[in-house]
């Protein structure tokens, strides 16, 4: 049986949910995990901007863009 891994699951497992761990050992072990590039775009897309949250306490992509450029 093929298993869908969506976007959740690959975020879940970045911060450490052990149920997120177990679907993602299972899908990859038992079976036959797959999933898309839309997917995986998804999950850089959020996951960028909720470490981007976290580190700054901004959000949305001027963040990440005004902090490069004080860098500079």
């Amino acid at each position: 049986m093929k298993i869908f891994i969506d976007t959740s699951v690959f975020i879940r497992h970045y911060y450490g949910s052990n149920k997120a761990v177990r679907i993602l050992d299972y899908a990859l072990n038992e079976e036959e995990a797959i999933t898309s590039p839309n997917v995986i775009e998804e999950t850089f897309f959020k996951l960028l901007y909720m470490e981007t949250e976290r580190i700054f306490g901004k959000t949305g992509k001027y963040a990440l863009k005004d902090k490069f450029r004080k860098e500079k």
